[in-house]
């Protein structure tokens, strides 16, 4: 029986990991999609001073949670403006897609322009409760 391990911890390493799984362990020709998804992200790296550190919440109750400041996929656990945000009173919170924001594949393509739009919308709740978007 055959395993295979990847390591990531970052988004080149993540798009080789993906290459090679596809190629070596798989035996299939590279996808177009991850050609494009290189691409993508590669004109986004040119914007590197605009990138910001962020915790990302992946569940709730218990809280699991990655990182330090806020953004809050909508998937394994869907977050919404009024699930998620209110636990972090004070704090931006960007709500994202999960798919965009974890999930190899094809929607790694689009997944630079998806996010970036949505981090520019972030919801502030206050420490009276109340919410607003930015």
């Amino acid at each position: 029986m055959s395993v295979w391990v990847t390591r990531v911890r970052s988004l080149p390493e993540a798009l080789d990991s993906l290459d090679r799984m596809i190629t070596v362990a798989c035996g299939l020709p590279r996808p177009a999609w991850l050609g494009a998804a290189e691409a993508a992200w590669r004109r986004r790296g040119n914007e590197r001073s605009r990138l910001r550190r962020a915790i990302i919440p992946v569940w709730r109750r218990p809280w699991m949670v990655l990182g330090r400041e806020v953004v809050l996929p909508d998937e394994p656990y869907a977050f919404t403006e009024t699930d998620g945000p209110d636990a972090f009173p004070g704090v931006e919170a960007a709500l994202i897609s999960g798919r965009h924001l974890t999930w190899y594949g094809p929607s790694l393509e689009h997944a630079p322009g998806v996010l970036s739009n949505q981090l520019r919308s972030p919801v502030r709740v206050g420490l009276s409760g109340c919410r607003r978007r930015e």
